[in-house]
């Protein structure tokens, strides 16, 4: 229970799956059965409350709709009833879709008869496949996501309910797949799996699941696609994809891998929800496990009722317990219930079941005669042949189509007929017989056989074996089921089977071979020993287990297969091959079906039921005959002194004291009770008191009761004989009394009354109730009296009880119409009028405000309301009040309707800015939907970012487009580094593509646009930059000439090293260069190694481009020398000089003397202080006494002087000459360098300073000017100031111009434009910030505004050629409120402001026209250019339409007129409804068409009275009908019973039994004890008629008739016998007296006795002497004999007709049944009573000949029959089960009718249609029964045996047809014989061959022996025998049964002689006397009716 819960909530949380049902179609049978199909789901229902996902249902045509109307109109109903959700189906689907696959003829083919017959087999369902498919691969259908679609053909029939659940679980629950569905499930492959193809053995059929989102399914719809036109094609797509999926895994292994996830299986057969059992023929009883049933529905049958059938066994084998088939007729499942044996040998049937009846017969035949003689013992209407080679493999069924059994059969062209001997010789000996050359072969074992009719064929068969040689010699072999069938085709019998082809759809046979038959030992056979062998192969193990799972799955050979309700069992192999019957999964869809079913049994004689089916009437007729009388005499002398007994005796009626008269004393008598009375003898002894001693007692004999049927009641209890009594119909059904005589055997005699299941009356007449179903309510029975059509309410069952309908009245209240969802929905169409109306009302149906049309009435009825809705036009709404903004575009709202819609839009180059939607409201005035009106705009689109455009990207151009929307004009300029050359680019902001950024540039040249993706900008050229050059000491650059945006490379120049290497420097748009300069050092030179010894100098650490000089030491002798640190290309540096120093020493003396003198070591030199100076570099620092230095001037300096300062360090102190010059040298490196700086730095020298500053257009970003100072090393050290371009003042222009020109620095460009609204007429312009701005302004124009108003017939004004900034007036039309508004010309040329607001006048409605009080409108307010509507008034009806009138201008006056001639509608009171239905019973009325103000009265109709009185008639319950269509009643509803007749006077000796008998009720009046009736007792009946009413003389209802002759009976008992008396009393009548007194001789008194009714004297004897007498008493006695004949009354009818549409009537299965149904209604009878032949039309001309039998009094029937109502019964029961066959219609042309009872002429009817009545052909039926004597034995006698003499007169009985008669030269073909094949001469008939006549061995024809299917030939003159080759057939009379079952008819001529006739009788073996008091006749007897009652006693 807990998973159930959680599946279903599992379930419920995934609705948002999508999944569908396709049902494609193609065939004509599949649009004629597509609404049956569809209502099946109304019963199975698809899904529960609420399905589990979103299903669509999807209808998919073959081919094109639009040219199969038929088609179209049947898809259509199917889809017009789901949106109108009329079904319960509709809930579980979400949408239906109607497609097409649109194949022409030649393309939509199927053709069953496979490949072999044409290779486009398969073409049509192939190629709708593919189209279903691949449309729901690319969502062609829809754009749904569907997980699956279910492919449901028609011959797919839900079985269980809740299937589209399944459908849901399979798709989501069940592992995943690409297909899932069934193989095939059922049994007729079973024979042959292993010769089936593994393709077709293990495919899916196509009706399966297809799973969209597996890639398997993709490559499958891929593969069929491209194998289209392919030999492949011809492959069923099903089969196909089987053959694809099963070789993939080997053959294409890598479409597997790419297409199948790992272990996954994409195609699975275990589906629950669709079982395909195609080709299977199934019973109802077996129930599939599915929920969807794949298979025909032709292949669906029913059992038949085991009651029917038996089991006729030739049994071959001693005793019964060796034969398998008595074991299997105990364990298996078969139908039979009764069971006859042919066998030698009767034994008892072990444990047999319950109910099971066996019946053993010893065989008198032959072996090859079995079949016959079974025939002859069978008691059920069918039996099936079987023998003990077979068995019951059960389960088995008796499969049946209604009343007609399937027939299993092979092709007579089929190898299992062709290979087989004995198949061909069964097909040969049955074309033989009966020249019925036969296509099909039957099995004697596989059909079901009519008992009657097997019993004629036996009798037909052996009259041909006769003659056709001997069994032996092979001649024949036995009657076969090829004979029956070949027999029933010659004698033209109805065919009652379904054929069914057993290599098609398999066979389910009742019995089966358990061991083969032994060999046939005749020579000629055609089953020998290899035949034998065959089948014993043929027989498998596992088939010997009867429904024994067990012991089937115990043998490891056998495999148990569940199947049908039991199962059977096969060798396990053949099971592998087959699937699994699909009985459970893990879990399961639960669901409650209940089916009731009921029925009635009855143990009693009468019941309640309403059909009796009789075809035999039984009449007891008793005949009376004296038989004999006896007297007795006895004679006794007188004594003398008599001593006699008188007194004691027993005086009542009955008594016989006669043996006791002069009795003496002592002497005994016997009194008997005599006449009526039964009781004694009693012995009566004389006693000595002269009294009698003794006591008897004489009971009255009363009829026994015996004769009657139960049930009746009646009143003849204790009636006694002579006496009459009264037999009534049972309680609850009616008919005259009939009046029983009580005879003296103690019989009663009389016909049984004529009883009619008792009537009711109508129920009581309600208003608004229908009690139709009451009408004719038989006794017992019950109905519904439910609410009249148009009313609902509960309804009240009535039933019927001693003729008063019993029940509760139910009270219906008229409907009420739901306004249907498409009227609601109808756009415009006001329904509130409609609302609650009832039924039989009207209602006007209008527009609603804001609409126009002619307004509809509607009408409800039955709770529906009809009538189409008015056709509604929305009004025509106006813009006014919508405020017109820039780039506002409103034209999708011109001309917009009613409750339309429209969104306003914003022209190109806006962007929408709020709701744009506006609905169209009744005012017509336009307003938003989700917003407050007027708040949308449109607003300029913004353009994008001009620089991303490739051609406007680049960094040195600049623009004026930042920020534009559209129309907006900008421009495009060269940036600040840039110089342009030409034009700035002129630049509009137009929204274009996405790659120009919305921009599109302005040509001035000729006014084009194009957008600026396209074109190259502006051309600029970059400018040189100038500041910043790098000047460094010691670098070198390529920095001279780089212009805005170029690099240079600045490096170390030789000599000189750089930190890093190098450096970049790049020129800005400013005109300077900025980067990252690299530090720059010299190289210092190596020392130098002086090529002279004693050489000193400054060179030390000297870096390049530096001076020092050297100088010879002391002592030694050179000129200083110049040096200087230079690369010379080397890598270091080297000193060099123009000449390199020489020193030489001095003399040696003097050298020797420097060197010889003395140092003075304490005395070094000072360097003095100007040597400081840093003009100045010496050597001189730490000199030593006597060294030289040098001194020159430093770097920075120029020294003047050409040779350096050389000083001489004596005694402490420098002594040489002057300081050198040495002046200043001009710094040429590192000026001061930037933008917008200026120095004054030039011509610096060393140790001078210099100030750098801003320029007049920079400020600075530092602190101001900065101080640079000229060093040593030629550079200027100093930092320069930080300068910013100083700013421009805005540039200012006219509104014409749009410009950029803000913000901007010295040196910055601008663009100057034309303002949006205004347009350019010259080239583009760019202004450059010079402190000022520069430049040209452009030539701009104002722009046009377009004038695209909608007016619309509401609005004017002249706002055409406006231009910007211009301003226009907008005004109301004529027919409106004045009123305007002022619209300007906008900045972007449109018009901006609103539209007026203009609201329409009203019209005056105050039309005479319009006052009269039938009519209605609401035309009240109706404003201008609007319509109104003219209807009926409420309680009034329209005749025609509702019309239109409108408000309209007629010159300048608003008026309301009608829109044509016909101004008015026509206007009838309104019919009411829930009127009485008083047509029959006790009410009548004059309510019939009661309209608006009328009323009607309801009052007791003739025959009834109220308040008791017949005559009080008056209005009791009157009727008003009110304007709602509704009759109130005033009043009470009278009772009304039934008028009875007055019967209470007396008539003297006529009693009656007419108490309270009711009008047109009958009663008897017969004569009272003591009267004797004189003819016949009086019936006398309650009515208003010309006969003699009984009592009182009235015209009205009364009694009225005839009285009974009723004479007074004679008194016989108490008459004085004693010979003391002397009486008058012998002829004394009832209440008579008579006078006895004592006899002459005796002495005694007198007395009177009254003559009582019972016949008896009453009163006192006088006391008289006796006197001694003799006396004789002659006793006379009579006995009643009853005989019983039975009278079947036989009724043979033609009726020629002319059909409309015959191929069509013909053609439907149930036409027979139709005509069947049609013709019961005629004759009142059951239709399964009624045999039809149909004979070949002749165009548009149809006969059809019936027969049948009954038990109806015919002839007052026949002669009340009128033309109406055969046709109205043939055409109402033909339309009744023909209703899709369209366009039948019948009409009687001549019908002939003939009854008899097969003794006395028959009753002929016919008519034509130009009739006016039916002509009566005889007028001859049986005559009435009647209670006299003779006339009633003869009567009765001849109708026994005067069937042995009398010929039908008139059409003549067809006695016999020879077996040839009914072939045709050339071969026919009956028309019942529905063979599955559609193949010309399924049945041939052949020539007959010729039998002949000779001695006792005539060729007897073979003749039919059912006299109820004789039927009427005309008489041709007399013939003896009629044999096969006659052409014309002889009816006769039948002189013997015998005769007649031997087929043989005789006819006397004239004159014959009698004795011939005799011989003639006994050639065939017929004992015959014949009388010659009797003649016969072939034209019939002349014989008067008195010479016939004579002859009934001569025979």
């Amino acid at each position: 229970m807990c998973f159930v819960l959680v599946l279903q909530a599992a379930l419920s949380l995934s609705a948002a799956h999508e999944l569908a049902v396709v049902r494609p179609f193609a065939s004509v049978q599949e649009v004629q059965d597509m609404s049956t199909a569809f209502q099946l789901w109304n019963t199975v229902a698809p899904c529960g409350d609420k399905a589990f996902a979103e299903f669509d249902l999807f209808l998919v045509y073959s081919r094109r709709l639009d040219e199969n109307p038929v088609a179209l109109r049947a898809a259509e109903k199917i889809q017009n009833s789901f949106q109108n959700k009329s079904e319960p189906w509709h809930r579980c689907f979400r949408h239906f879709y109607l497609e097409a696959a649109n194949l022409t003829a030649q393309e939509d083919v199927y053709d069953s008869r496979g490949y072999a017959v044409r290779k486009d087999w398969v073409n049509g369902p192939n190629k709708v496949f593919r189209f279903i498919l691949h449309s729901f691969l690319v969502k062609a259908f829809s754009s749904s996501d569907y997980e699956a679609f279910f492919f449901m053909e028609f011959d797919s029939t839900p079985v269980r309910p809740f299937w589209l659940d399944q459908f849901y679980a399979e798709v989501f629950h069940y592992p995943s797949t690409a297909i899932r569905g069934s193989r095939y499930r059922g049994d007729s492959w079973d024979n042959f799996l292993h010769a089936i193809p593994e393709s077709l053995l293990y495919h899916i059929n196509g009706n399966a699941i297809y799973f969209l989102k597996h890639p398997w399914l993709s490559f499958l719809a891929q593969k069929l696609q491209e194998e289209a036109d392919s030999e492949n094609a011809s492959v069923a797509f099903d089969v196909r994809m089987a053959q694809l999926t099963l070789d993939a895994p080997n053959r294409s292994a890598s479409d597997w891998e790419n297409y199948v996830p790992p272990g996954q299986d994409p195609y699975r057969d275990d589906s629950l929800l669709v079982g395909n059992y195609a080709n299977t023929l199934l019973n109802t009883s077996f129930t599939v496990p599915e929920f969807v049933r794949h298979g025909a529905l032709t292949n669906v049958l029913e059992n038949l009722d085991s009651s029917l059938v038996s089991l006729a066994v030739q049994s071959f084998h001693l005793g019964s317990n060796g034969s398998l088939l008595w074991k299997s007729l105990t364990e298996a499942s078969h139908p039979f219930r009764e069971v006859v044996i042919l066998s030698e040998q009767v034994e008892a049937l072990e444990d047999p079941p319950s109910g099971l009846v066996l019946r053993w017969q010893v065989p008198q035949q032959p072996e090859y005669m079995a079949f016959c003689e079974l025939a002859q013992m069978v008691n059920t209407t069918y039996f099936v042949f079987t023998d003990t080679y077979h068995f019951i493999p059960g389960p088995t069924h008796v499969l049946v189509n209604g009343s007609r059994s399937v027939l299993p059969y092979i092709p007579a062209t089929s190898p299992h007929c062709t290979h087989y001997d004995e198949c061909m010789a069964s097909l040969d000996q049955a074309e033989s017989f009966y020249g019925v050359q036969l296509n099909y072969h039957h099995s004697k074992f596989e059909t079901l056989f009519e008992t009657s009719l097997a019993m004629e064929f036996c009798d037909s068969w052996t009259l041909a074996a006769l003659h056709s040689g001997s069994f032996e010699a092979c001649d024949f072999h036995g009657p076969s089921a090829d004979d029956y069938i070949a027999w029933l085709i010659s004698v033209d019998r109805a065919f009652q089977y379904v054929p069914k082809n057993k290599e098609r759809v398999g066979w389910r046979p009742w019995t089966i071979l358990a061991s083969p038959h032994p060999p046939d030992l005749r020579n000629c056979s055609v089953y020998n020993e290899s035949d034998s062998l065959a089948r014993q192969q043929s027989i498998k193990e596992c088939s010997l287990y009867i429904q024994d799972r067990d012991a089937c799955n115990a043998n490891p050979m056998c495999t148990f297969r569940a199947m049908f309700e039991a199962g059977k069992c096969m060798s396990t192999s053949e099971f592998q091959m087959l699937p699994a019957m699909m009985s459970s999964r893990t879990w399961t869809w639960s669901s409650t079906r209940t089916t009731s079913s009921s029925f009635t049994r009855s143990s009693t004689t009468w019941t309640a039921s309403t059909s009796i089916t009789s075809t035999r009437f039984t009449s007891t007729r008793s005949l009376t005959t004296s038989t004999g009388n006896w007297s007795t005499t006895r004679t006794a002398a007188q004594s003398a002194v008599p001593t006699t007994c008188e007194g004691g005796l027993p005086s009542s009626a009955g008594v016989d004291v006669s043996d006791c008269i002069g009795r003496s004393v002592g002497e005994s008598c016997s009194v008997l009770c005599t006449g009526n009375f039964q009781g004694g003898p009693a012995s009566f002894l004389c006693g000595e008191g002269g009294d009698f001693l003794g006591e008897i007692s004489c009971q009255e004999i009363t009829c026994s009761l015996d004769a009657l049927p139960d049930g009746f009641r009646t009143d003849c209890q204790k009636v006694a004989v002579g006496g009459v009594c009264f037999v009534r119909c049972p309680e609850g059904f009616v008919g005259q009394e009939a009046m029983y005589v009580c005879l003296a055997d103690g019989q009663l005699l009389g016909l049984l009354p004529r009883c009619a299941a008792q009537t009711c009356g109508v129920a009581p007449q309600i208003s608004g109730a229908d009690s139709s179903s009451c009408s004719g309510l038989l006794y017992g029975q019950f109905c519904q009296v439910s609410c009249s059509y148009g009313f609902e309410g509960q309804a009240s069952q009535y039933r019927c009880v001693d003729g008063v309908l019993q029940g509760q009245v139910p009270n219906c209240v008229r409907k009420t119409c739901e306004i249907p969802t498409s009227l609601q929905a109808a756009e415009g169409v006001s329904s509130a009028a409609c609302a609650g109306v009832l039924h039989g009302q009207s209602c006007i149906s209008t527009c609603n405000e804001g609409f126009t049309g002619t307004a509809s009435q509607l009408r409800c009825e039955d709770g529906q309301l009809e009538g189409l809705p008015p056709i509604c036009t929305g009004l025509v709404c106006s813009l006014e009040g919508i405020v017109i903004g820039p780039g506002l575009d409103a034209s999708a709202c011109t001309g917009l309707r009613t409750s339309e819609s429209c969104a306003l839009r914003c022209r190109h180059g806006y962007t929408p800015i709020g709701d744009p939607h506006l609905t169209c409201q009744p005012d017509r005035r336009l307003s938003a939907q989700n917003s407050e009106p007027g708040t949308f705009s449109c607003v300029p689109s913004a353009c994008g970012d001009l620089s991303k455009v490739p051609s406007f990207g680049a960094n040195f151009i600049d623009h004026s487009c930042d920020g534009r929307v559209f129309g907006e004009v900008c421009s495009a300029f060269c940036h600040i580094g840039w110089r342009i050359e030409g034009n700035a680019s002129v630049i509009v902001c137009d929204v274009v593509d996405n790659e120009s950024q919305g921009f599109v540039q302005y040509f001035e040249s000729n006014g084009s646009h194009m957008p600026v993706q396209q074109t190259a900008g502006p051309r600029c050229v970059p400018v040189e930059c100038t500041e910043g050059l790098p000047d460094m000491k010691g670098v070198v650059h390529d920095c001279l000439g780089k212009t805005t945006g170029e690099e240079c490379r600045v490096e170390a120049a030789p000599g000189y090293f750089a930190e890093p290497d190098s450096g970049r420097l790049t020129c800005q748009d400013n005109g300077g260069f900025q980067g990252v300069m690299p530090k720059i050092q010299a190289l210092r030179c190596v020392d130098v190694s002086w090529q002279s010894a004693h050489v000193g100098s400054t060179c030390a650490n000297a870096t390049v481009a530096a001076e020092c000089w050297a100088y010879c030491e002391q002592g030694f002798q050179g000129s200083p020398r110049r040096y200087e640190c230079v690369t010379n290309g080397t890598e270091n540096p080297q000193l060099q000089a123009a000449e390199d120093i020489h020193c030489q020493a001095q003399s040696a003396r003097r050298a020797a003397a420097v060197l010889a003198r003395p140092r003075n070591i304490a005395a070094p030199c000072d360097v003095p202080p100007e040597l400081w100076d840093l003009r100045f570099i010496h050597s001189c620092t730490s000199a030593q006494d006597g060294d030289i230095c040098v001194v020159h001037c430093s770097t920075g300096y120029i020294m003047v002087e050409t040779e350096p300062l050389l000083l001489s360090c004596q005694d402490g102190q420098f002594i040489g000459g002057a300081l050198p010059t040495c002046l200043p040298r001009a710094c040429e490196f590192a000026f001061p360098s930037g933008v917008g700086v200026h120095h004054d730095c030039e011509g610096r020298t060393t140790g001078e300073n210099c100030t750098a500053r801003c320029g007049e257009e920079f400020t600075y970003t530092s602190a101001g000017p900065e101080t640079f100072e000229c060093t040593a090393s030629g550079s200027f050290v100093g930092t320069s100031p930080s300068c910013d371009r100083k700013f421009c003042q805005d540039l200012q222009l006219s509104a014409l111009y749009s410009h950029n020109c803000r913000q901007k620095r010295y040196g910055d460009t601008c663009g100057v434009t034309c303002a949006t609204g205004f347009y350019l007429t010259s080239w583009g312009t760019q202004f450059r910030c010079t402190g000022t701005f520069e430049g040209s302004l452009p030539i701009c124009q104002p722009d046009p505004c377009t004038d695209d108003l909608a007016v619309g017939g509401v609005f004017s004004g002249d706002c055409e050629g406006l231009l910007t900034g211009e301003s226009c007036e907008l005004s109301c039309n004529a027919g409106f409120a004045p009123n305007s508004t002022q619209l300007i010309c906008g900045e972007r040329g449109s018009l901006v402001g609103a539209y007026p607001l203009c609201k329409p006048a009203s019209c005056s409605s105050s039309v005479a026209s319009l006052e009269a009080p039938s009519i209605s409108h609401n035309c009240e307010g109706v404003v201008f250019g609007r319509s109104c509507s003219v209807f009926c008034a409420p309680g009034y009806e329209m005749l025609d339409e509702v019309t239109e009138w409108r408000c309209q201008l007629n010159g300048t006056q608003l008026v309301l007129t009608g829109a044509n001639s016909s101004s008015l509608p026509s206007c009838e009171p309104q019919r009411c409804v829930g009127l009485p239905q008083a047509t029959s019973g006790p009410f009548t009325d004059n309510c019939s068409g009661l309209a608006f103000l009328d009323h009607c009265d309801l009052r007791c109709a003739e025959g009834y009275a109220a308040n008791g009185t017949e005559t009080d008639r008056a209005p009791a319950l009157r009727y008003h009908c009110g304007s709602d269509g509704l009759a109130e009643a005033e009043g009470t509803q009278p009772r009304c019973d039934l008028v009875t007749c007055n019967a209470s006077f007396s008539i003297p000796g006529v009693l009656n039994t007419c108490e309270e008998v009711p009008v047109n009720g009958s009663c008897y009046a017969f004569c009272a004890l003591g009267y004797r009736l004189e003819g016949q007792a009086q019936r006398w009946k309650c009515e208003r008629s010309e006969t003699p009413p009984i009592h009182d003389q009235n015209d009205g209802i009364t009694l009225r008739g005839y009285l009974p002759v009723c004479l007074l009976e004679f008194c016989s008992y108490n008459i004085p016998w004693s010979p003391r008396f002397s009486h008058n009393c012998n002829d004394v009548m009832t209440w008579k007296s008579c006078e006895v007194q004592c006899a002459a001789g005796f002495v005694g008194g007198r007395s009177s006795l009254l003559c009582q009714p019972d016949g008896a004297l009453m009163g006192p004897l006088p006391d008289c002497q006796e006197e001694s007498v003799t006396s004789t008493t002659v006793t006379v006695y009579t006995s009643t004999e009853t005989a019983t004949a039975t009278v079947l009354f036989f009724i043979f009818a033609n009726f020629t007709m002319a059909v409309s549409n015959v191929e069509g009537l013909l053609s439907h299965p149930l036409a027979e049944e139709g005509f069947a149904n049609g013709i019961a209604e005629i004759f009142q009878l059951m239709p399964n009573q009624i045999e039809i032949t149909v004979q070949e039309p002749s165009s548009s001309v149809l006969r059809i000949s019936c027969n049948a039998s009954s038990v109806s009094e015919w002839r007052s029937l026949l002669e009340e029959l009128t033309v109406e109502q055969v046709d109205m019964a043939m055409n109402s029961n033909i339309q009744a089960l023909l209703s899709n066959v369209s366009g039948v219609t019948l009409r009687i042309l001549v019908v002939t009718v003939e009854v008899s009872d097969g003794r006395g002429e028959p009753f002929v009817w016919a008519f034509r249609a130009m009739d006016e009545e039916p002509e009566l052909a005889s007028a001859s039926l049986v005559a009435a029964l009647t209670a006299s004597g003779a006339a009633l034995v003869c009567g009765c006698l001849c109708c026994i045996y005067g069937y042995q003499r009398r010929e039908v007169k008139g059409k003549p009985w067809q006695i016999a047809r020879a077996a040839s008669d009914s072939t045709n030269e050339g071969g026919s073909q009956s028309e019942s014989w529905e063979w599955e094949e559609a193949e010309e001469g399924v049945t041939q008939l052949m020539p007959s061959r010729d039998f002949t006549a000779t001695g006792h061995d005539p060729g007897l024809p073979l003749r039919e022996r059912d006299a109820a299917r004789l039927a009427t030939i005309e008489e041709e003159g007399p013939t003896t025998i009629a044999v096969r080759e006659e052409p014309t057939r002889v009816a006769t009379y039948v002189e013997d049964e015998d005769l007649f079952l031997a087929g043989i008819n005789l006819e006397e001529d004239e004159g014959s002689d009698p004795e011939e006739l005799r011989f003639s009788l006994e050639d065939v073996g017929v004992s015959y006397e014949v009388s010659s008091e009797v003649s016969f006749s072939g034209s019939g007897s002349s014989q008067t009716e008195s010479e016939e009652e004579e002859d009934c006693f001569k025979l």
